[in-house]
């Protein structure tokens, strides 16, 4: 950690004074958008403070790249038009009903933080700050629920404070997975109680998704980590933390937990010896309903909202494949789904230690779909946005316009040419 922060002091002198200036400015939004979109998205009126934290990010972000940079328009930017353009085809057909221009807005952020992340030492700033913004985020969730964390009292679930519990629980699996990958691949072991408080704290929000979810994606990065010839390890932890875990699920603090699993596993399985969860059969209802509604509108479904707005139960899906069947249909399904695999395909083609952070994160945003509806969900385009520029090759066919203030020349307007950009080094 000392030589990442000695790196990062270096480069920030070597850049200039007004570009070390602005650079360190955009990473410190960036933790304090990770921050606020953990702790005030799911707030009224906080949710404001969000999106003018937001403002100010892509603002110091476009500045940056106009000054110092180029934009670059490639797949990611046709992926993210294509995709709003079908929403907003499916907004005009219905009518404008409950339209909303959300996924414009997070597209255009995360267009504009792809831009920065291209490079890889602004990527590798970029997750540090968002991993400094997630520490801020931790210490307000445990100011805010102090007693029960510390006496272990599970009888309600935590997190109702910031939003939905199953989002916060998400928010802290996805800071798992970060400071997981770094205890893991950077061998920075001094991270793991911060790991280990993140994966705590989602269990107390009672998420079971996120539970399910989270044993996945560890499971995934110990695959990663573990060479192939020793992976009967991995094998043998899995069987042992089972045995493990069904044994706490006896204990009475765990009741939610126990009745919970057991629930689950009744519905799914049908197990007629074990208790039905109402949760899980509540949501095979709302997926029926919104299956439904995706047969009788198969293109371009019912607009944005439509689960909730007309289905009986007047509740969204739980699960993002269908609510964007019903709400924006097939077209939109497939463009947002290839957005969250295309990335992940590329990424068996790369063989570096850094892939295993990206593709669990890909996986996760993948499978948590069955969960809850996710595509207008602001932290999803900052993953976005992440994936994509670690993918990002410069021979990939792409179009770039660049407004750089060369420090021998005024602001001069030009397209990125190769033949160009030659003739003006060697004139």
């Amino acid at each position: 950690m000392k030589k990442a922060i000695i790196s990062f002091i270096n480069r920030i002198k070597s850049m200039g004074k007004i570009k070390g200036i602005l650079y360190a400015t955009i990473l410190f939004f960036v933790g304090l958008t990770t921050f606020s979109i953990f702790s005030f998205s799911g707030r009224p009126f906080f949710n404001e403070i969000n999106n003018l934290i937001h403002a100010v990010l892509i603002l110091l972000i476009f500045i940056y790249i106009l000054i110092y940079g180029s934009f670059r328009f490639d797949i990611f930017f046709i992926l993210l038009a294509l995709f709003n353009i079908t929403v907003l085809i499916s907004s005009v057909l219905s009518g404008f009903v409950n339209f909303r221009i959300t996924t414009v807005i997070l597209s255009v952020v995360a267009f504009f933080l792809y831009q920065f992340l291209i490079c890889e030492n602004n990527r590798q700033d970029t997750v540090r700050a968002i991993l400094a913004g997630s520490l801020g985020f931790i210490l307000y969730f445990i100011a805010v629920y102090f007693v029960p964390i510390f006496t272990l009292d599970f009888s309600t679930r935590l997190g109702f404070y910031f939003d939905d519990v199953n989002y916060v629980g998400r928010y802290f699996l996805f800071i798992y997975i970060f400071f997981l990958f770094y205890v893991l691949f950077q061998k920075n072991y001094r991270l793991i109680p911060i790991a280990v408080i993140a994966l705590f704290l989602m269990v107390t929000t009672g998420s079971m998704s996120n539970l399910f979810s989270s044993v996945l994606i560890t499971i995934i990065l110990f695959l990663f980590f573990i060479p192939k010839e020793k992976r009967y390890i991995l094998v043998i932890s899995i069987f042992s933390l089972m045995i493990i875990g069904f044994l706490l699920l006896q204990l009475d603090a765990l009741d939610y937990y126990r009745e919970r699993i057991y629930g689950i596993l009744g519905s799914v399985l049908n197990i007629s010896t074990l208790n039905s969860d109402g949760s899980t059969e509540y949501r095979s209802i709302l997926l029926t309903e919104a299956f439904y509604m995706f047969l009788k509108k198969p293109l371009f479904g019912y607009g944005f909202y439509s689960v909730a707005s007309y289905s009986l139960t007047g509740q969204f899906s739980h699960n993002n494949i269908m609510d964007l069947l019903a709400n924006h249909g097939i077209f939109a399904t497939l463009l947002f789904e290839y957005l969250i695999l295309a990335p992940i395909a590329k990424m068996s083609q790369k063989v570096e230690k850094n892939r295993a952070l990206y593709i669990a994160l890909g996986i996760y945003i993948f499978i948590y779909q069955m969960f809850l509806v996710t595509y207008y969900h602001k932290f999803e385009y900052f993953v976005f946005a992440l994936l994509y520029a670690y993918v990002y090759e410069e021979k990939d066919k792409h179009f770039s316009f660049s407004m750089k203030i060369h420090p021998e020349v005024k602001l001069e307007n030009t397209f990125l040419i190769k033949e160009k950009l030659n003739h003006a080094k060697n004139p």
